[in-house]
């Protein structure tokens, strides 16, 4: 039931995002991703052996910064590594 929030800086507001996460997940998992002023994502992982990278595509913030959250899930979420890549 834990919920996980972080802040992307110095962005382009004009400019989508693709967030990238990286994950080992032992166990399958959905969560929701939510930015403020935009529809949530679900996402789900699918157990791996390896690292298994998910990318979300996400509108422009609109300002040069953004809080993500990801929801909370059914199983405890492994080893994610997460960024975020501005489209050109």
């Amino acid at each position: 039931g834990v919920s996980e929030s972080f802040q992307l800086k110095n962005l382009a507001p004009d400019k989508e995002l693709v967030l990238v996460l990286r994950s080992a997940a032992t166990e399958p998992t959905e969560f929701d991703l939510e930015m403020p002023g935009a529809r949530a994502t679900h996402l789900k992982i699918e157990a791996s052996d390896g690292w298994r990278e998910t990318r979300v595509v996400l509108p422009a913030p609109h300002a040069d910064h953004v809080t993500l959250r990801l929801g909370p899930s059914a199983v405890e979420r492994a080893s994610f590594q997460l960024w975020a890549v501005a489209t050109p």
